[in-house]
């Protein structure tokens, strides 16, 4: 299994997952993913999205590929100073959002020309910042709400539609592109893949 596929694997089974919170607790409630990850166990009942993707990373045997951190800002200067960014999605990628690239995070499994698809920590489907849960989502590729993608250097390289990363070494261009089809609790998605 490819590096990417490990990670999207790992991500996918985690869908439906829901932190704990009692009443009067922060909104991001308790979580299992900061006790696993070692560095990061002060950060249960902070916003976890961040936590979620190194926790990702360790579980798939690629945490030197991804920032272990809890701040998505960092995450995204740990990819930019890799010369790993772009503002195109990939594939395994890890997405950034909002407009400074410090409100949230995930893991790109596929895109197609309009959509991007992903499994994020402490998300809803009503877009609350600290949504509780994980989740697969479908948002749109050119939204403003996208800050742009870290590319992990994955053996295997990189699926991309970055056309500046076209020919490159460890990096496949493809103008859409989709993840490996998961078994249960995987990413319920199948954009159609080409070489446009």
């Amino acid at each position: 299994m490819s590096q990417a596929s490990k990670v999207i694997s790992v991500a996918s089974r985690e869908v439906g997952y829901r932190a704990q919170r009692a009443p009067g607790e922060r909104p991001s409630g308790h979580q299992k993913y900061s006790g696993q990850v070692p560095g990061l166990e002060w950060s249960n009942y902070q916003p976890w999205c961040a936590t979620f993707t190194s926790w990702v990373a360790l579980k798939a045997g690629v945490s030197s590929l991804f920032p272990r951190t809890a701040s998505v800002w960092s995450a995204m200067q740990w990819f930019r100073n890799k010369g790993r960014w772009s503002a195109y999605p990939a594939v395994g990628a890890q997405v950034i959002y909002g407009t400074t690239g410090s409100t949230h995070t995930g893991l790109c499994v596929g895109y197609d020309e309009t959509w991007i698809y992903t499994v994020e920590g402490n998300t809803s489907t009503t877009n609350d910042a600290n949504g509780n849960g994980v989740m697969a989502r479908k948002r749109r590729r050119r939204d403003t709400y996208v800050h742009g993608y870290g590319l992990p250097a994955y053996s295997e390289g990189i699926v991309t539609a970055d056309p500046a990363l076209k020919g490159r070494a460890g990096f496949t261009y493809k103008a859409e592109a989709s993840g490996p089809t998961t078994g249960s609790g995987g990413a319920r998605h199948r954009p159609r893949a080409s070489t446009r």
